[in-house]
């Protein structure tokens, strides 16, 4: 009997790609085309315990180390949702955006599941219905989808981003609703990739808009992605404490919606 091998995390390339992904069986030609890569860490596990299964593999981030999990069933929904989109819509038109996102560089993935979790998590807190939950879940999950137009170069760049080059950064929200509006996404979805890094005092980018002109899901997501960025190591800076990160938000409060900065704090302290 031939012994299965799966692989026990993603395998990335130098720059970042995804070669194969976590819980794939591997045969041995690919086992061999990754020694040629010169991949010869331990990825895969010849005697797994169980068959690899469909889970989403959230970081160990300060985000997950100190949620507190006083609202289990909030929880099961924002992960039952995710888990639907991101394992059960294969055949959604933005789908084939989704994977280029993950095999575009692994830390704007990875981002973009944890903006998407305590986007939800925020969302139920606010009420919001189970079509509501769907739509904020898509828009958070595809917010960075933009990136995938923008020089991998600028964004994977380990100092911070010049004028020239923060100016293209920037594009990436109306590039990212372009991408959106030919998949026949609904308007919803797509002012929040459109709008999450606008501001509630007008400072935000691309439209400079303020408080009544930004949908509620973008409030929700632009604050769910301050955080989740502060949070966690970037390629131009480590990532700040979790005590640190809300000091970060609350000392520019006036840019974010105050009910949704209070829900924030309540779900993680």
């Amino acid at each position: 009997m031939i012994e299965k091998i799966f692989a026990n995390e993603n395998i990335l390339d130098g720059t970042g790609r995804l070669l194969v992904a976590k819980g794939t069986q591997l045969s041995q030609k690919n086992l061999n085309k990754l020694k040629l890569l010169g991949i010869t860490h331990t990825f895969s596990n010849p005697t797994p315990t169980n068959e690899p299964s469909n889970q989403i593999d959230f970081d160990d981030s300060i985000f997950h180390q100190n949620l507190k999990l006083a609202r289990p069933d909030a929880s099961k929904k924002a992960t039952d949702i995710l888990h639907v989109l991101v394992f059960y819509s294969k055949d959604a038109p933005w789908n084939r955006h989704l994977s280029a996102l993950v095999n575009y560089t692994n830390w704007v993935y990875n981002n973009s599941l944890n903006v998407a979790l305590l986007s939800l998590l925020l969302g139920v807190e606010s009420g919001l219905c189970d079509a509501e939950l769907h739509e904020l879940a898509l828009g958070a999950l595809l917010h960075d989808v933009g990136y995938i137009l923008i020089p991998k170069n600028i964004i994977l760049s380990s100092s911070k981003y010049d004028e020239p080059s923060r100016q293209v950064m920037q594009q990436h929200c109306e590039l990212g609703a372009i991408i959106l509006s030919d998949c026949q996404a609904n308007e919803s979805v797509i002012g929040i990739i459109r709008q999450h890094h606008e501001r509630l005092d007008g400072s935000g980018y691309p439209h400079g808009l303020t408080n009544a002109d930004i949908c509620f899901n973008a409030k929700i997501v632009m604050i769910a992605d301050t955080f989740i960025s502060l949070t966690n190591d970037r390629p131009h800076r480590l990532a700040y404490s979790l005590e640190e990160s809300l000091e970060i938000i609350y000392s520019d409060s006036e840019l974010f919606d105050p009910v949704l900065l209070a829900m924030l704090k309540e779900l993680l302290l």
